[in-house]
């Protein structure tokens, strides 16, 4: 599953706007102090997707918005998760 889908109001593959979220086996809210994070002031879900084994992207969503926030990327699994 996606976390994002074509923009019907541009019908570009180039313009994304963010879908509702799921957890899936790659893709979960993340649990306990990480489950939220203020951008701007807002409190948002913050998420994760296992890209890899051990590779994760966290991210947020701003709906309202229509901004994704890549919060952190990286190639080994994340040692704040243990």
């Amino acid at each position: 599953m996606s976390i994002c889908q074509p923009n019907a109001a541009t019908a570009s593959p180039h313009h994304s706007v963010p879908v509702a979220r799921a957890s899936t086996t790659r893709q979960h809210r993340l649990k306990g102090d990480l489950a939220r994070l203020a951008v701007d002031g807002v409190d948002l879900d913050q998420w994760q997707y296992e890209v890899t084994a051990g590779g994760r992207i966290w991210y947020v969503v701003a709906e309202e918005r229509k901004t994704v926030w890549i919060v952190r990327a990286g190639t080994g699994h994340p040692k704040l998760t243990d």
